[in-house]
């Protein structure tokens, strides 16, 4: 608090100062330590991801596709995003155009946040995206 009292007396600040409860899109809050004596920063990436969820049924609405819908998912088992035998290197598609290839950065960046927030398992799989932007 001092410190941002500080910086008040310099600056115009638009809101009053306060611990943040999000940053970069994840939730943030304070968790005691075990001892009891001291506090800690956490991140959680629920709101991250609901947003992301959100943003990607946007940008498929947006080519006429959608996400699987819940009630399809049960049925269905998934052990990665990539298929087992993907060899991005061998792919014959076409290039994007730059359109298609911003939007998939978005799709890369929002993916690898995720990984960043908790989402680990996911990680090879991004990061092997990753090399095809």
């Amino acid at each position: 608090q001092e410190t941002m009292d500080i910086i008040a007396g310099e600056f115009t600040l638009k809101d009053k100062p306060s611990e943040p409860d999000i940053f970069l899109g994840a939730g943030m809050k304070k968790i005691p330590s075990p001892d009891g004596e001291r506090e800690y920063w956490s991140m959680d990436s629920e709101k991250f991801i609901s947003n992301a969820v959100e943003t990607v049924s946007k940008i498929l609405a947006e080519d006429g596709r959608e996400l699987l819908p819940k009630r399809m998912k049960k049925n269905r088992r998934f052990n990665s995003p990539l298929h087992v035998n993907y060899k991005p290197e061998l792919d014959k598609t076409p290039e994007c155009n730059e359109d298609e290839a911003s939007r998939y950065r978005q799709l890369v960046g929002i993916l690898r946040w995720s990984a960043e927030l908790g989402r680990i398992d996911i990680l090879y799989e991004v990061s092997i995206m990753s090399q095809y932007q």
